[in-house]
């Protein structure tokens, strides 16, 4: 079948955990025997976009970039000053409303347009799009194919968490739940990116008309050779620069390393990705930013420490370095959306337990045969986890969601939270 992916985010150049989840949805989907398409979204902010890279993955005519120019564009640019204004004055007038990003608000009406006539021309079976925010794609496609929305994550009063933080206004997007509802059942498919989300989606979705079915899909992870733990005894941190991600650090660097460093002076933290730019010199850390290789990088740093305290969804830089055969350390918050036969090889410490991190840290440096032996154990979890998507991934692009068993229904291990009503589009 013909399976169009349409991205308001580039999947080239690799520097993003986002960006990494839609480049291997569209590997496994292409190693089912389909044909993938990339359509990508002009976004708000123009991002660097790698040409060559996305048409030696795709080939050159299965790769489209829609543009905004021309009325189209100045018609966009109207509307989002006209957002922008209408959050000032909320804000001003202390309404929560000055929080909210409209549902629609970063999508261009030229958009669909340009999707139909690329409807016409290729008779896609199938269409993903990524975020909520760009759910009006879905509405350039017939009935007949099959329209999934891949969530990433759930936006509803996602600044809440923020207020009264440090970097407060970074929280990404935040929608009203009612609002989001009408993006999600734009959708036959909703693609929740763990189990809990995928639980929360499917009770608010089951009272309203029209509902879809709600699949969990988590991170789909990549065959790839894993690395010998027993060289090196240093750790890594993969992860992008935003709030949550330097939270983590910090409070790692503060609380955590000194601890470290007291009985294993000889230890440094690898920084891999844009998390390396968040950061002073440290003479315990080594800051090698975007990396082309993980496995190299890892190599050289084969423990994987994951402090997160701030955050939803799954976490995809855990998932990534088990996949290398690295053991794992992270807060308890770190290890959302991971079913309980998925965590060998990660040792889960209390969010605030900077000595249990500390602990447990040490050990997998001092200890060369249980370093090895825990990431022997978190490569196998990785592979139970992908094995699990993989099945999800079947049943959505089979379009036999209605026919999945009652026991089936809401099971972390099967990913499945099924609403109980038909699915039914939405146009």
């Amino acid at each position: 079948m013909k399976v169009a992916i349409v991205s308001p985010i580039p999947l080239f150049p690799l520097n993003a955990g986002n960006r990494s989840r839609v480049l291997n949805l569209a590997r496994t989907i292409r190693s089912l025997g389909h044909q993938v398409e990339f359509i990508y979204l002009e976004s708000r902010q123009p991002e660097s976009f790698d040409t060559d890279a996305h048409h030696e993955e795709f080939g050159a005519s299965r790769v489209t970039v829609l543009h905004r120019t021309g009325a189209a564009l100045w018609l966009y640019r109207a509307k989002r000053v006209a957002w922008l204004l209408r959050r000032i004055a909320a804000r001003v007038a202390g309404h929560r409303d000055g929080y909210y990003t409209g549902l629609d608000e970063l999508y261009s009406t030229t958009f669909s347009k340009q999707l139909r006539r690329l409807q016409d021309e290729r008779g896609f079976d199938a269409v993903f799009v990524e975020y909520v925010f760009y759910s009006r794609a879905l509405d350039a496609f017939p009935d007949s194919v099959i329209k999934v929305l891949d969530t990433h994550d759930i936006f509803a009063d996602r600044h809440i968490p923020f207020i009264g933080r440090p970097g407060a206004q970074n929280y990404m997007f935040s929608i009203s739940q009612k609002r989001e509802n009408d993006g999600l059942r734009r959708a036959q498919v909703v693609l929740a990116i763990q189990a809990e989300e995928g639980a929360v989606l499917s009770a608010r979705l089951i009272s309203t008309k029209h509902a879809p079915e709600v699949a969990v899909l988590s991170h789909l992870l990549e065959p790839c050779a894993g690395v010998d733990s027993r060289a090196h005894a240093d750790a890594a941190f993969l992860a992008s620069n935003n709030q949550p991600n330097r939270d983590a650090l910090a409070y790692f660097m503060k609380e955590v390393l000194p601890r470290i460093v007291a009985v294993v002076p000889q230890f440094h933290l690898h920084l891999l990705g844009g998390i390396a730019g968040a950061v002073d010199d440290h003479p315990n850390l080594i800051k090698r930013g975007p990396v082309k290789n993980l496995a190299d990088a890892f190599a050289s740093a084969p423990i994987s420490i994951n402090p997160m305290l701030l955050g939803t969804g799954i976490n995809i830089k855990l998932l990534e370095s088990m996949q290398y055969g690295l053991p794992v350390v992270t807060t308890r918050l770190g290890a959302r959306g991971l079913t309980a036969n998925c965590l060998r090889g990660v040792t889960v410490v209390g969010d605030s337990d900077a000595q249990g991190f500390a602990d447990a840290v040490i050990r997998l440096v001092r200890d060369t045969d249980h370093r090895a032996a825990e990431g022997a154990a978190a490569r196998q979890s990785a592979r139970l986890w992908h094995d699990a998507q993989l099945q999800v991934l079947r049943r959505t692009l089979d379009g036999n969601l209605a026919q999945i068993a009652p026991e089936q229904r809401a099971s972390p291990e099967t990913g499945w939270q099924k609403t109980e009503l038909p699915i039914s589009v939405h146009n």
